[in-house]
């Protein structure tokens, strides 16, 4: 007599398509969808990155750089750099300062909306600003972000 398996209905098609993985790690995920771990997780992420953000926010604080309005929903801090010395005082020169330093940030400028590049990208309301990311390993952001920055802006 043969054996039959029962399987949850949505794996009884997968394992006759090209994409699908091995029924054995499908079934090794099911407990991952249960509700009460993902609120778990759900939770330990965001404990993790507010731990970073915060982490980030205290130290561009220290050197004296105000985040107006803190990311609440992303890992993304849109800074702005207005109050610093020339020629500092600009996402594109800010961005290849640190780029020397081996710290990546994005000038704000390439994430202004500019249809037919009407507007002079100096013009740009975005142009004093960068966006910067508390995503990778604290570690990371200590080497980077945390000492590049003090030294650029202290000149």
């Amino acid at each position: 007599m043969p054996i039959i398996r029962k399987y949850p209905p949505f794996l009884s098609l997968t394992p006759h398509t090209q994409l699908a993985g091995f029924t054995s790690l499908q079934l090794a995920a099911i407990p991952l969808l249960d509700p009460g771990h993902v609120l778990n997780e759900k939770i330990a992420l965001q404990k993790h990155f507010k731990m970073k953000r915060d982490h980030v926010l205290k130290r561009l604080t220290a050197i004296g750089l105000d985040v107006k309005i803190p990311p609440v929903a992303t890992f993304y801090i849109w800074l702005n750099l207005e109050n610093l010395p020339d020629p500092i005082n600009n996402g594109l020169t800010f961005f290849e300062e640190l780029l020397k330093e081996k710290t990546i940030v994005i000038p704000g400028i390439f994430f202004d909306i500019n249809p037919a590049h009407r507007r002079n990208l100096f013009n740009s309301p975005c142009h004093h600003f960068v966006r910067m990311s508390f995503g990778p390993p604290l570690e990371d952001l200590d080497k980077g972000k945390a000492n590049s920055i003090p030294e650029l802006v202290r000149g």
